[in-house]
């Protein structure tokens, strides 16, 4: 299960994998960032939260530049908590 939601999961985390280069997704996709979930089900409420953020991410050609140029946890942070 790729994005467990359930009991099964002690703490939630997301793991992110920056590819500059891109991965092959499929024919016609070529991914450069890679986010893998797992959330306490007591925590759901927070993925409202997670999804905002990824969806202005994923829509910020800045910010997805910024990462791909400087892939460490210190911009990352900074990057997922700009207002």
């Amino acid at each position: 299960m790729p994005h467990p939601l359930n009991d099964s999961v002690i703490e939630s985390t997301i793991l992110v994998a920056v590819v500059p280069r891109g991965l092959e997704w499929d024919e016609i996709t070529n991914a450069k960032f890679i986010f893998l979930l797992a959330i306490k089900s007591n925590e759901v409420e927070e993925l409202q939260n997670v999804y905002d953020t990824l969806l202005d991410f994923i829509t910020s050609n800045d910010k997805q530049e910024s990462l791909i140029k400087n892939s460490n946890y210190n911009n990352l942070l900074n990057i997922f908590t700009q207002n």
